[in-house]
């Protein structure tokens, strides 16, 4: 072979390798430029002019984050508070507005005339003293700690403000009184009413920073995990600075736990379960997971760390079993916590905790549980989709259907587990539509299992693969939701919390490959400065259809692509794209605060009719940068991604996962999300995401809206009941107690009137 063969030869053999090295991963890293500074501050039980009281635990403490049991403060979670007083300060036991008190001592002075000197008056002082002085009474101060109100932090002595001279004669008649003024300072009461609400049952933890999913971990020993990393509770960085800040980041921190009533001679031991990285971003060598402990006289002392790479990428968890024996621990304000060290600038340095356990009784050997318990969530009944328009669902109902529902489950005790799982299916209306009782079957000791037998034991000759064919109907609307209640039956199992999973399949009018949860951010990396790469997302469709519109998650990231421009693109084909049939320049991502927030970019300027068949949506880009569109790591689609680097061709996505890119059809209304570059403005005055949601919405105003309090904030359910009233705008509202479905969010300007509605999708 000649040279000039050879080279063509391995240029042709390099160019597929070359191009699918172009095909990256992102982590989840935000860019500081990109959103207004949020302060990070550890959290205290006292917010605004609210007082969350909080009650004190008994062992024993068992949290396997399969609900979610975090400290929430929104005081719409509690029964009608009790007004307190909660003073600042106090003056001499009284409540004032507003005082003035010297900071010194002032004196009452006392002057007699001299009867030898023919009442000339005279100020007799002895040894350089007033012939007589004294000091006023002190006021006395009580000041309160804004942590806790209710309980005197400090007492100050003050003084009254003036100083009186009084004039005798030398038979002790009063002559005349004068007063003179001193420095004094004036104390201004800022805080005299306090909401107080009693105790949060449902909660064992006062901080909410943690991120609780079931979407991060590897094999977890139940369904959801606690995940610590880089970004609070709203999934904002907790420092916004250039380059990689560093410090501690997350805090998971118990309720006082009660000891008291223990010695280290009843054998109490804490335990729990972690995870590094899992699907998410692995911790490096000076990141760390800490365990403290701490009573009302000891201060947070460490008990346990790990560092971040003790573990191997991608490792099973790991028990912890901590004997409880030092006696300054035995006391009823005992509380526990975790924090991380981390990079405090993005979704990053991962740790994921499981199965909180703290008890008297135990052992270093009580490290099995008698639990079968779902290990992730339930996923969709669809055999392609996750979501997808309810138009095209109802053309053909069975061609969609999947014949079994895709879950996976962990007999945790070392022993064999008889187990018996049900399915059941309600409407909107919450009617039971379908009943699948799937019977029961022997699980192998301390073995992870699946409905097609991934992980069980292949000896079982038994399947938890039941062929239930069922067809969600017609419900004579525009959309539909359904919710899916799988559920196991293990007897004794010590945790029920995890036994059951909840899934809504959602038909409205976009379809979806994704969970809408990112574990990375996918871009496209070219050598060349210039030239145009391009991604295409492929969709089958069964009927033709108007596309309105294509929503993008674009999870931010330390280089600022804001302002970069992309093509919006869209293609019919076979297997791969061949005709572009729409394409939209000068686009820009559009980032906005909150975790898996997608926005929508709208098809505005033409009808764009797209016939039945295979259809791509996508993106073309000029210039060499990272778009970092979200990557969805728990569902498998790249069979439908396809990539094209400088005008290569064609080629498919070789990343296991799920690009976070959802096409849009027919429909009166598009999401809330809108985002049209052409008018450059979103179409309403607020932002109400994610939606669908689950257990919280978040309200972003879009421009200046005045004080919060100038506004009242509605939910109604589908048939029009207020469901939820509040008095003013919040950041977010929590919804976790709402049944999923349908509902609708009116903010109203309180002066004005005017009012703004939107459609909310509740979904879990």
């Amino acid at each position: 072979m000649n040279k000039k063969n050879l080279f063509l030869f391995l240029l042709v053999f390099a160019l597929p390798i070359a191009l699918f090295s172009q095909e990256v991963l992102l982590d989840l890293e935000v860019n500081p430029v990109l959103f207004s500074k949020h302060t990070a501050s550890e959290k205290s039980i006292m917010n605004n002019q609210e007082y969350y009281i909080l009650d004190t635990l008994n062992l024993p403490f068992i949290d396997d984050f399969s609900t979610n049991k975090l400290k929430r403060y929104y005081n719409w979670e509690y029964i009608a508070p009790t007004d307190s007083m909660a003073i600042r300060w106090t003056l001499n036991g009284d409540t004032l507005a507003t005082a003035n008190v010297s900071e010194d001592t002032t004196y009452h002075y006392y002057y007699r005339l001299d009867s030898v000197l023919n009442d000339t008056l005279f100020v007799n002082i002895v040894n350089a003293r007033l012939d007589s002085a004294i000091a006023l009474s002190a006021y006395e101060v009580v000041f309160h700690n804004g942590a806790n109100p209710f309980v005197p932090n400090e007492t100050v002595s003050y003084w009254p403000t003036e100083e009186f001279y009084t004039f005798y004669d030398s038979l002790g008649t009063i002559l005349d009184n004068s007063t003179t003024a001193v420095t004094f300072l004036t104390l201004e009461n800022s805080n005299d009413t306090v909401k107080v609400y009693q105790p949060d049952a449902n909660a064992l933890w006062i901080d909410n920073y943690a991120f609780i999913n079931s979407t991060y971990p590897y094999y977890p020993p139940s369904v959801g995990v606690a995940t610590l990393d880089g970004v609070d509770e709203t999934g904002m960085p907790y420092n916004f600075a250039t380059g990689l800040p560093y410090g501690v980041a997350d805090h998971l921190t118990s309720k006082p736990v009660n000891l008291e009533v223990y010695e280290p001679a009843d054998s109490v031991y804490f335990s729990f379960f972690y995870q590094s990285q899992g699907r998410g971003n692995a911790p490096e060598q000076n990141d760390s997971l800490i365990l403290q402990f701490r009573t009302s006289t000891v201060d947070w002392t460490n008990i346990w760390n790990a560092e971040g790479d003790e573990l191997p990428a991608d490792s099973m968890f790991k028990q912890v079993m901590i004997a409880v024996t030092d006696t300054a621990w035995f006391e009823n304000s005992f509380q526990f916590r975790f924090r991380n060290y981390a990079t405090l600038s993005g979704n990053v340095d991962h740790w994921h905790i499981d199965y909180v356990r703290f008890s008297n009784a135990r052992n270093f050997a009580d490290t099995v549980y008698e639990d079968v318990a779902y290990v992730y969530p339930a996923y969709s009944l669809l055999n392609e989709f996750q979501a997808m328009p309810w138009s095209h669902f109802l053309v053909d109902p069975d061609s969609f259907m999947n014949d079994t529902l895709l879950l996976s489950f962990h007999n945790n005790l070392n022993a064999v587990k008889n187990t018996g799982y049900r399915w059941k299916v309600f409407d909107e209306t919450d009617t039971e539509i379908f009943d699948k009782n799937g019977g029961s079957k022997n699980y192998s000791a301390n073995v992870f299992c699946q409905n097609i037998d991934t992980f069980c034991d292949p000896t079982d000759p038994l399947s938890m693969e039941p062929d239930f064919a069922f067809t969600f109907p017609d419900n004579g609307n525009d959309s539909a939701t359904f919710e899916i209640i799988a559920s196991l039956a293990t007897n004794p199992d010590n945790i029920k919390d995890n036994d059951t999973l909840h899934y809504d399949q959602i038909f409205h009018n976009y379809y979806a490959y994704d969970d809408g949860t990112a574990e990375n951010g996918y871009g496209l990396e070219i050598q060349s400065p210039t030239g145009a790469s391009m991604a295409a997302y492929r969709f089958n469709m069964i009927k033709q259809d108007t596309l309105r519109g294509v929503r993008f998650y674009f999870n931010p990231q330390l280089e600022d692509v804001s302002q970069k421009l992309f093509s919006l693109m869209v293609w019919t084909g076979g297997e791969t794209p061949e005709t572009l049939v729409y394409q939209n320049d000068s686009l820009s991502p559009a980032y906005s605060p909150g975790l898996n927030y997608f926005r929508t970019y709208a098809i505005n300027d033409t009808v764009l009719l797209l016939p039945a068949g295979n259809f791509f949506v996508g993106w073309m880009q000029l210039t060499n940068y990272r778009m970092n569109v979200g990557f969805d790591r728990n569902l498998t689609a790249n069979e439908n991604m396809f990539y094209n680097i400088l005008g290569g061709g064609w080629l498919q996505s070789q990343l296991p996962g799920a690009w976070m890119i959802r096409p849009v059809f027919s429909s009166d209304t598009l999401p809330g999300d809108v985002f049209s570059i052409e008018e450059n403005l979103v179409l309403s005055d607020f932002n109400v995401f994610p939606n669908p949601a689950s257990d919280e919405v978040y309200i972003v105003a879009m421009n200046e809206t005045g004080n919060s309090n100038d506004y009242l904030l509605n939910i109604f359910n589908s048939t029009g009941s207020m469901v939820k009233q509040v008095s003013y705008l919040p950041r977010s509202v929590n919804i976790s107690e709402m049944a999923p479905g349908f509902y609708f969010i009116t903010i109203q300007n309180k002066e004005t009137q005017e009012q703004k509605t939107y459609k909310l999708i509740i979904s879990r």
